[in-house]
């Protein structure tokens, strides 16, 4: 307790009073059966239903807990999937420490088995385990076996629970296993069999539906019974309050689903399943109170009162879209069943090929049996007819017997025309008929007839002979060759084994002549006179009328596509395609030359030439290769004569080549070359440096340029050795090249020609020259600094000076 004593400065001041109190040591061991430490065991002390106290057991087993003097309570031992014995130790009003507090853990075994619906083991399947209370968990995997065990502690109660899901394919597929999970309740001995089955399918589906009255109200309590069809399997429920029931049945289960009658009528009165694979909620049932019904009877008959079988009699319903129907047998009578007590509507029969009297009947209000009601059928009537017309004149034609099955002839007049009335249903045959005529068709058949057959018309020819026979090309049949025959007497065309026939008219005269692209004949064509019987054997020989001539075009083993294959007198043009190969049809007999072109190609040979051409040719090849022209020119001084060893470059894939003695050079470029000509030669320039050339397709001449020697200044100072004076009017000679005088600065300067090599020689009288000479050599560059010294040339004056007496002054 705290008494707060007063308040200064914000602080407060809190007296405790109290007294020492006394504490136990709780102190024991858990070990497991094997006589290990089970290390990490909760030990509690409880008092009542309420914790006050927790320690570990270390990695001995060992535990150590302090409780105040005087408590009262329970030791108790708690570990997931662990029990213990015993489960608690129980001090009361403790006084001194206790020792020995010792507990046994104990595990005991769950184990089972997971095979697949083939009985193979399943590995790798998750099983899963969690308490009832949802505390103590625990996941083991099936191993190569399928089998699986779990640890638990005695009086362990929960539910152990498969799961796999096989990724190995797309889509991933979840199985289902049977159970689909097991309780372990209360556990006191270790579990064995405790198995599983997998499948990719359900074990179990459900079947579920409603039961409810016409205006979508739930029925209640109604025994529903599925049957199954497979097995002796049968089970019964009842629908709940919302007029449901369901059925858990097995997967793939066929069977049969029936409410019990009652005092309803059931839509459907069964619902079959076969083979279901999954779950069906749908399975309906629509139950109505039945009524009384009454049936109304009569007789459907002709006006002579034969009975009419097969009509079709309808009673609609006023109060809904309901039709019922009866139809009548063999005597004509019929009876409609099941209309309800009190309905209203009208009658009417139907049947093809009957009209009836009266059109409809009107009930009113049923509340009996009604009898007689009586319909009278008229079977309908329709007009077969048609007209006769001449083939040859497309006229109508006259004097035409046409006969139909159970009627009078009738004999076409100036229209060509006929006509017959047949009752419903007639059944017959239509024919004409004329002396030296044949009709197509020859006849018309009729079945059944229920509409006016009109425009039955025929068409009638004088008799007519068959011409025919077989076109073949080198002994085997050719197809498809039209067959002419003049005089407008037709055309036929040969079929795949080569035959062909042809319809003429009794003394037919005229010709007939094949015609096929690509082919001639032998015969060119048959002649025919007054023809009065069939003609068989009018074959024909057929020969090709065209011929290919084919081949390659390449360049360097590979084809040239695009090339132009002209052949002459008016035969045409054909193109390499990308392999360079061309093909051409040329007619029979052909003459002619074939010749390639291609801008900028020259060909090998130049072309081939054809004579009456009677046979395929192939392998008429060409070789390519690029069209080369000239390139030319000179290199000459200025004013003279040309320079030879001039070297010409004409750049990447072109030879370098020299002009000769007269300074002409020339080279061969490829078509549409595009380049720079580039003249080279030590020791000379050349105007223009270049020429510059662009797409080249012809020779190109007058290339020229002009050559000058390239010249260096040789240069230098004369001075006065002494006094270092510039000395002037010095003449310097050059040997081959000339002279030069210093100037008043003693510079003198001579151009000289590149390579020179000569002496250089000073000269002026009076003087000497130091060095007397310089000599040059290969000079190829300005070179200053060729400096003499000039050296005066001095004389002595001398003589003697005597007096008269000769005596020296």
């Amino acid at each position: 307790s705290y008494i707060v004593n007063g308040l200064v400065n914000d602080l407060v001041t809190i007296i405790y009073t109290g007294a020492p109190t006394t504490e136990y040591l709780i102190t024991g061991t858990i070990l497991k059966e094997s006589g290990s430490a089970l290390r990490n065991a909760t030990v509690d002390v409880v008092t009542g239903s309420k914790e006050i106290l927790r320690a570990y057991t270390d990695h001995l087993g060992t535990y150590r807990l302090y409780v105040a003097g005087g408590t009262s309570g329970s030791v108790v031992p708690s570990m997931a999937t662990w029990g213990f014995v015993p489960a608690e130790q129980q001090f009361t009003n403790i006084a001194t420490n206790w020792g020995g507090v010792d507990f046994t853990a104990v595990q005991l075994t769950v184990s089972g088995t997971i095979l697949n619906t083939s009985g193979d083991p399943m590995q790798n399947v998750s099983v899963g385990y969690i308490s009832q209370d949802g505390l103590t968990t625990a996941t083991e995997t099936t191993n190569a076996a399928g089998f699986y065990e779990f640890n638990l502690g005695p009086g362990a109660t929960g539910t152990i629970t498969p799961s796999f899901t096989d990724y190995s394919g797309w889509p991933f597929i979840t199985y289902y296993f049977n159970p689909a999970n097991i309780a372990v309740t209360d556990l006191s001995a270790s579990l064995t069999g405790q198995d599983f089955v997998g499948s990719p399918d359900p074990f179990f589906v459900e079947l579920c539906g409603n039961v409810s009255n016409g205006d979508g109200d739930p029925i209640v309590g109604v025994d529903v019974t599925f049957v199954s069809s497979e097995t002796t399997y049968t089970e019964t429920v009842q629908t709940d309050a919302a007029g449901d029931y369901c059925f858990t049945v097995d997967f793939g289960e066929s069977g049969v689903i029936t409410p019990a009658a009652g005092m309803y009528v059931y839509n459907p009165p069964t619902i079959a399943v076969t083979d279901v694979a999954a779950n069906t909620s749908d399975l309906n049932f629509v139950g109505t109170i039945p009524v009384a019904t009454y049936s109304i009877c009569g007789r459907a008959e002709t006006e002579e009162g034969t009975g009419i079988e097969g009509v079709t009699v309808s009673f609609h319903i006023l109060e809904s879209t309901d039709v019922l129907t009866a139809v009548t047998d063999s005597e004509g009578d019929y009876c409609i069943t099941g209309v309800e007590e009190g309905t209203s509507g009208s009658m009417s029969a139907e049947k093809t090929g009957y009209t009836f009297a009266p059109l409809g009947v009107m009930i009113n209000n049923v509340v009996d049996d009604i009898e007689n009601v009586i319909f009278i059928g008229t079977l309908e009537t329709y007009e077969i007819s048609g007209i006769v017309t001449d083939n040859e004149t497309k006229g109508a034609l006259e004097g035409v017997t046409v006969s139909l099955t159970g009627f009078e002839d009738v004999v076409t007049g100036t229209d060509g025309a006929f006509s017959f009335t047949v009752e419903y249903g007639y059944d017959g045959t239509l024919t004409p008929a004329k002396e030296g005529y044949s009709f197509a068709p020859a006849q018309r058949t009729y079945a059944d007839v229920a509409e006016d057959k009109l425009n039955q018309d025929f068409v009638g020819a004088l008799f007519t002979h068959l011409i025919s026979g077989t076109i073949t090309f080198e002994g085997n049949p050719l197809e498809n060759v039209e067959v002419t025959f003049s005089g407008n007497a037709g055309v036929a065309y040969t079929d795949a084994s080569g035959y062909y026939s042809n319809t003429v008219t009794y003394g037919y005269s005229g010709t007939s002549t094949p015609v096929l692209d690509g082919y001639v004949f032998d015969p060119v064509s048959y002649t025919y006179s007054s023809v009065e019987a069939d003609i068989p054997d009018q074959d024909f020989t057929a020969s090709p009328s065209e011929y290919t001539i084919s081949g390659m075009i390449t360049m360097e083993g590979t084809g040239v596509e695009n090339v132009a294959v002209n052949f002459s007198n008016g035969a045409g043009t054909v193109y390499t395609d990308a392999t360079g190969y061309y093909e051409m049809v040329v007619d029979i007999n052909y003459t002619g030359v074939a010749t390639p072109v291609l801008e900028g190609y020259d060909f090998t040979p130049e072309s081939i030439s054809y004579t009456d051409v009677t046979m395929d040719y192939a392998d008429q090849d060409y070789t390519a290769t690029t069209t080369m022209f000239m390139v030319s020119g000179t290199i000459s001084e200025a004013a003279k004569a040309g320079v030879p060893g001039v070297t010409v470059d004409f750049g990447m894939g072109i030879e370098s080549v020299l002009t000769n003695s007269s300074g002409y050079y020339e080279q061969y470029v490829p078509y549409n070359w595009t380049g720079i000509i580039t003249p080279t030669k030590v020791g000379w320039v050349f105007t223009p440096e270049t020429i510059s050339l662009e797409g080249v397709v012809a020779d190109t001449p007058d290339q020229d340029f002009t050559g000058e020697v390239e010249t260096f200044i040789v240069s230098g100072f004369i001075t006065d050795a002494v006094s270092g004076a510039a000395i002037n009017a010095v003449s310097v000679s050059f040997t081959g090249a000339g002279n030069t005088t210093t100037g008043a600065s003693g510079y003198y300067a001579m151009e000289v020609p590149y390579d020179y090599t000569g002496v250089i020689t000073p000269e002026k009288p009076g003087y000497t020259f130091t060095p007397e000479t310089i000599a040059l050599a290969n000079v190829t560059d300005n070179t200053p600094a060729q400096n003499f010294a000039a050296n005066e040339i001095l004389f002595t004056i001398s003589g003697t000076v005597l007096d008269p007496a000769d005596a020296p002054v």
